[in-house]
């Protein structure tokens, strides 16, 4: 399924996706929350529903508290009728695993106990492993029955009732990358049960389409109207990647675009507007993909607190914005801080997979826009900021397209070869350093195609010399492309009908300045370190839209 608007909702401009996770926040501040939100320009609120934390027993009738007959917290029913009550959509997210730090992702104990359910099994013989314990085999028919039963009652409590028309829920998300967080990893880890054997482009094949099936049972449960949303991870690239990582991300994500879903993607590889790596990572993939922002860090501080900062969620928004999202989401929206001990994560099983549990500790999310007490934090104002471009140039920039210098085709069996250790992958991973390489250093943007069928497609890449042959084709080609001065911008351009739009961005720890020639005119543009920005390109004018900082500007114009 391609890139599209969700029923009900502004067709016109990019949708605004907020993240309130009521299981942390206390009840009596969910309607002022909310209101905040819609004030701020959210469309949509998305929220997880954790297993764990509505289940009451393992069996019974009374199974499951969605009410808040047990627990104030619990009532997501109340929630749901805020939300329809504020004016916004909804954007459920039930999982099965959800991962959203919550113990097991939201499992319950017991279906992560082998004792119970056979535990995940990779074709190289390793667990899936959350909190120090092996998540659950996918296609355990006692794991089965038990997500049979929790799906089915999140649809008669939360999806039915709620479904659009009738109510906000526009949209369900199926699993968390993947089903239960596998997508991020090499297909050698995949859980192919009775496939365990497959090698190349056969284990590729399977492990995609294993995928797309669990997403279809877990699909089968639920009301048919709400649109279908996975979210499928950007995996890092270069020295930072796993052997065979950015190989298995195309073989899955050719069998993503072509599943009856909404490809959303989440963007958990660094910070895109200060390593180059992180950067070329969203560039390649987002653009390929053509995936929407499933989760986007607008606050989470455990890596680098420039995310609580305002210009790196900026930064991460405009560059999607430039590659062809319509759906951004603020991740979380609220910093929240009043949760309890059935989804706190176990600190022993933290330490055992590698974590400090002192960065799990409240609030959630500390650099988020507002938080739970109604304060407003400086991410507020970058998605202020946000908002005004949106509404202001959403409109052209939907109805604009990418203008790649050329558009390189990965063949579907080369990517197949390279998700396996060896030769390939280690081609694909010289191919996207040059890719890095055409963008900063020459100023050339290479987008890659998962179809060499598309129309778009300038050349098709199978082994080390396809790389070769679009260096020597690229230098070949007219000269229109233009480079930072000191090889450190990035240069994106969008053509539409009325308006065009250029994104420039400096993902390098020195500030730049590009010249590009617009209408027979000079414009030279500033970019300090770590910056970027949306100009729209009219009738020979150029005007920023907006920019991550205030340095970043057109500073000649003649």
């Amino acid at each position: 399924m391609t890139r599209g608007a969700w029923p009900g909702l502004d067709r016109h401009r990019p949708i605004l996706v907020g993240e309130l996770p009521y299981y942390r926040m206390r009840p009596e501040r969910w309607r002022a929350s909310l209101e905040a939100l819609r004030e701020a320009g959210i469309d949509v609120v998305s929220f997880y529903v954790p297993w764990r934390f509505h289940e009451l027993g393992a069996s019974g009738q009374e199974r499951f508290d969605f009410t808040g007959r047990t627990d104030a917290q619990k009532d997501v029913v109340g929630f749901m009728r805020a939300i329809a009550e504020t004016g916004l959509a909804a954007l459920v997210k039930p999982g099965p695993f959800i991962h959203a730090e919550v113990q097991l992702g939201g499992l319950p104990d017991r279906l992560c106990d082998p004792m119970h359910v056979a535990p995940y099994e990779g074709a190289d013989g390793g667990h899936l492993m959350s909190q120090g314990k092996p998540l659950p085999k996918v296609h355990d028919p006692r794991f089965r029955r038990e997500v049979d039963a929790w799906m089915e009652a999140v649809n008669v409590s939360l999806i039915e009732p709620f479904a659009h028309p009738r109510g906000p829920v526009v949209a369900v998300q199926l699993g968390n990358e993947g089903v239960l967080g596998e997508a991020c990893k090499p297909v050698r880890h995949a859980d192919l049960g009775a496939g365990s054997q497959l090698r190349g482009a056969a284990r590729a094949r399977a492990a995609a389409e294993l995928t797309v099936q669990q997403w279809s049972l877990l699909s089968s449960r639920l009301h048919p109207s709400p649109v279908r949303v996975v979210n499928a991870p950007l995996v890092r690239i270069g020295t930072a990647a796993e052997p065979g990582a950015f190989g298995s991300w195309l073989a899955r994500s050719a069998a993503f675009r072509a599943a009856p879903v909404h490809l959303g993607h989440t963007e958990w590889v660094g910070d895109a507007s200060s390593d180059p790596s992180a950067f070329l990572a969203h560039a390649l993939q987002i653009g390929a993909a053509r995936s929407d922002v499933a989760e986007a860090n607008w606050g989470f501080t455990w890596t680098t607190g420039r995310f609580a900062q305002g210009a790196a969620p900026l930064f991460h928004a405009l560059l999607a914005l430039v590659l062809g999202a319509r759906i951004l989401s603020v991740y979380t929206a609220c910093a929240t801080g009043s949760w309890g001990s059935s989804i706190d994560m176990d600190a022993d099983g933290l330490v055992a997979d590698g974590f400090d549990p002192t960065l799990y500790a409240p609030p959630y999310c500390p650099g988020a826009p507002f938080d739970e007490m109604g304060g407003r934090n400086v991410n507020h104002g970058s998605l202020l900021r946000l908002r005004s471009a949106v509404d202001a140039e959403g409109a052209a920039l939907l109805e604009s397209t990418i203008e790649p210098d050329l558009v390189l085709a990965v063949d579907p069996l080369a990517a197949a070869q390279a998700s396996e250790e060896g030769s390939m992958a280690a081609a694909l991973d010289r191919l996207v350093e040059r890719m890095g390489m055409w963008l900063f250093a020459e100023g050339r943007h290479v987008a890659i195609a998962l179809d060499p069928r598309d129309e778009d497609v300038s050349m098709v890449w199978r082994g080390e010399a396809d790389t070769d042959a679009v260096g020597r084709r690229l230098a070949a080609s007219p000269a229109r492309a233009a480079r930072g001065l000191g090889g450190r911008i990035a240069r994106f351009v969008r053509s539409g009908r009325d308006a065009s739009f250029l994104g420039l961005f400096n993902p390098h720890d020195r500030a730049d300045e590009i010249a590009l020639q617009i209408a027979d005119r000079e414009r030279r543009f500033h970019l300090p370190a770590r910056s970027g920005l949306l100009a729209r390109i009219q009738g020979g004018e150029v005007a920023v839209v907006v920019a991550t900082d205030a340095g970043a500007t057109l500073v000649v114009d003649r």
